[in-house]
């Protein structure tokens, strides 16, 4: 999967799962196929910090970066987060991301879905 799915196949399909990702769901089993990405928390990352994407975007974006990149390694994920409210503050307000990233500090890796 990691050869076919690169920045700008994960850039499409980013705005499939916007709606939401629930368990079950079609949004889910887009979301499943592109776990299978290898480095996907970095394409993600790439793509929040990079992209000349809306603040709602980017903050999915991120969000969904931050449920990825937490079973890569929790401290680069929190310091990850830590640089991207610095550079884009508008990420305080979503408070969805605001939520992934308590849940993260507490040590709670709920699954997405």
């Amino acid at each position: 999967m990691t050869k076919y799915f690169r920045r700008n196949e994960i850039e499409i399909i980013l705005s499939y799962l916007e709606g939401g990702i629930v368990r079950g769901s079609f949004n889910y089993l887009i979301f499943l196929v592109i776990n299978m990405v290898a480095d996907l928390h970095e394409i993600l990352k790439e793509i929040a910090f990079n992209a000349s994407i809306d603040e709602d975007k980017r903050n999915f974006c991120f969000w969904l970066y931050m449920h990825v990149a937490k079973l890569h390694s929790i401290n680069d994920t929190l310091k990850t987060a830590d640089d991207y409210l610095i550079k884009f503050p508008f990420g305080l307000k979503d408070e969805a991301l605001m939520g992934i990233k308590e849940s993260i500090e507490k040590g709670e890796l709920c699954p997405i879905g």
